[in-house]
């Protein structure tokens, strides 16, 4: 399959294993390389629909500066106004790739538009790409980025959805582009990222695509697809997606996305985030990263209960023996740790909640959650603080939750990083953090 793609010098940034080793110099970036006018019309055209019960499924394509675009919009009864998400599939697959999950998403009242990527197109022209053309290549990745800003003007115009619960989900190649995307486009609350790369044009790794490439071209056709295509790698951009809310999931298993990638990839990206590895492939085919997915979608668009229930998911804490409502506490732990939702985030624990935590000369400090908080207060009026997790291991046993993580925390300007422990345990019916126990790492 990978031969096949390539030879169709179509998805070369899902095949590409961003490099561990020394890095090329890095160009410019093109800040107006996404830039379109906004003022042209979408043009919706709607070829038919489906009917799936209380949903319709229509066959559409709008207009884009590179042609028009083919998508399925997912449009629910109910009440409005509706959430809505856009899908980007990964380079093996197509718009049909999120459909079963649009169907859900549905019914919890949400809209989505699924695209086709440009080589999926009954007009593509297939030819010379990847290295040996990087213009085209930077060409067609340009193009996906600027069809998916423009499916967000095509659902911001419908009068059925909410603008303030407007969300992205993208895999692999949705998900690489989708960080480009998050960097110049506001109107997003949350983005999805599973399996994205941060750069596509570093192949100076020891990964076995990586070797494949230096031995087929030379330095000198190397550097020139740099130079003209990494002015656009996503890690450029994604480090101005603030404020809109990011999740990385990534596959332990993965033969595309490499753990330095990914690490890459998060540590590039602005706060608020969440990153999350699940024991997967690159196909993401598990249960649990697409309850996960759906839990955070749930409660950062503010869908019904039906999207849990409908994927086959726990909807509480006390209905499984399993994590998802635990994940969800720990992905607000992370979440709401901001200045203007400082309050919001106290109510996640307990009132009798302590922190207990290492000194560098070996003793150890306990704070109550007052104190805690007031701290936290503190370091915020000074300046900007964010903290990111790393590696989370959660376990549940009713009524109990643990979660095991490593950690970054920034405040003005410096990134200390180390390890913590959250312990958990419902309080009428509801999963509350009871306490929190951390060190760091020495300097």
């Amino acid at each position: 399959m990978l031969s096949r793609k390539l030879s169709a010098a179509a998805v070369l940034v899902l095949t590409l294993v961003a490099g561990t080793g020394p890095r090329a110099q890095t160009p410019p970036v093109d800040t107006t390389a996404f830039d379109y006018d906004a003022n042209q019309p979408v043009d919706v055209r709607d070829s038919g629909a489906e009917r799936r019960g209380q949903v319709s499924i229509h066959d559409i394509s709008y207009a884009s500066p590179g042609g028009r675009v083919p998508a399925y919009l997912v449009v629910p009864d109910g009440k409005r106004p509706f959430a809505a998400i856009e899908f980007v599939h990964w380079g093996q697959g197509d718009r049909s790739e999120f459909l079963s999950e649009a169907l859900v998403y549905a019914e919890a009242g949400a809209i989505s538009l699924l695209i086709d990527a440009p080589f999926n197109r009954p007009d593509f022209v297939s030819g010379p790409s990847f290295i040996t053309d990087p213009q085209r290549d930077r060409a067609s990745y340009v193009q996906l980025t600027v069809d998916a800003r423009r499916g967000f003007d095509l659902l911001l115009e419908r009068s059925d959805v909410d603008p303030a619960r407007l969300g992205y989900v993208g895999h692999s190649l949705g998900a690489t582009w989708g960080g480009a995307l998050a960097g110049v486009e506001k109107r997003a609350a949350v983005y999805v990222l599973m399996g994205g790369l941060p750069n596509i044009t570093d192949f100076s790794g020891n990964d076995t695509f990586s070797k494949q490439v230096r031995e087929k071209y030379s330095r000198e056709q190397i550097d020139r697809y740099g130079a003209t295509v990494g002015r656009i790698n996503p890690e450029h951009f994604v480090a101005n997606a603030a404020p809109a809310r990011l999740y990385f999931q990534f596959a332990q298993w993965d033969r595309y996305i490499s753990p330095a990638a990914a690490e890459r990839y998060v540590q590039a990206a602005s706060t608020p985030k969440v990153s999350r590895t699940y024991a997967t492939s690159h196909e993401f085919t598990d249960t649990q990263s697409r309850c996960d997915r759906a839990g955070w979608l749930q409660t950062e668009l503010r869908l019904g209960p039906a999207v849990l229930a409908d994927s086959g998911c726990p909807t509480s804490a006390g209905s499984h023996p399993d994590a998802s409502a635990a994940r969800r506490l720990v992905d607000d732990y992370i979440r709401l740790y901001r200045r203007d939702t400082l309050d919001e985030w106290k109510r996640l624990f307990l009132p009798t909640f302590t922190v207990t935590y290492t000194n560098e000369e070996g003793t150890v400090t306990t704070r109550s959650l007052d104190d805690f908080h007031e701290r936290q207060r503190r370091g915020f009026a000074a300046g900007e603080m964010s903290e990111t997790l790393h590696n989370v291991t959660i376990q549940r046993s009713d009524p109990l939750a643990s979660a095991h993580a490593d950690f970054e925390f920034t405040s003005g300007g410096s990134t200390r990083r180390g390890r913590l422990m959250l312990l958990m345990i419902e309080d009428h019916g509801q999963l509350k953090i009871a306490a929190l126990t951390f060190t760091y790492h020495s300097r």
